[in-house]
């Protein structure tokens, strides 16, 4: 598989329970949609293990807001992606109803978000921080939830000092990756079957 630890540490520790989340219950030849975010890595997991099926890519916003999603039929997809975008979406439970609607019955939905990550990108659209807990809150209803995060915080520190965007490789070098605190969780992630 793609060298996860080349990636922001915001993403890699998500992208792997993606990765085990893929390779026990996403079947390998449904159908995925991805709004924003990896940049293909998503898609390079599921292929890597042996997905076959329909993976689409859509436009970012404003092409494509994830709160109206107008243009997609209702049970079309297996899988819906959402790889750190909720925070720049105004109204997440709207969006989360959206993509529910889109998901055939079983379907996942994949939700990653920063938690303890400054801000970012046009500080105008950062809008949310959402706690392991608070993603949960946001996909009640679906029949299954699966959540979890990374962080520590040695690690939520060493990015205060030094910046964001630290590559997992770089952090992982110290022996730091494995340690892990609920309370200091730098990235949080939510997996919800419909």
């Amino acid at each position: 598989m793609q060298c996860i630890d080349e990636y922001k540490m915001s993403r890699s520790a998500s992208y792997k329970a993606i990765a085990e989340l893929v390779n026990q219950a996403i079947p390998n030849d449904g159908r995925v949609v991805e709004f924003g975010g990896s940049n293909g890595v998503i898609e390079t997991i599921f292929r890597e293990l042996g997905f076959h099926g329909v993976y689409e890519v859509a436009s970012n916003f404003p092409v494509t807001d994830i709160q109206s999603l107008t243009n997609y039929h209702d049970e079309t997809y297996d899988v819906a992606i959402i790889d750190q975008v909720i925070e720049h979406v105004p109204d997440p439970r709207k969006a989360v109803r959206e993509l529910k609607r889109v998901l055939k019955k079983d379907g996942w939905l994949i939700v990653t978000a920063p938690f303890l990550v400054p801000v970012h990108d046009n500080p105008r659209n950062d809008y949310w921080r959402f706690t392991e807990t608070g993603l949960r809150k946001l996909v009640e209803g679906f029949a299954e939830i699966i959540s979890g995060g990374w962080g520590n915080r040695e690690f939520v520190a060493h990015v205060l000092w030094n910046g964001f965007g630290v590559k997992a490789g770089d952090w992982i070098g110290g022996g730091h990756l494995a340690k892990h605190e609920d309370r200091y969780s730098y990235t949080v992630w939510v997996f919800a079957r419909k």
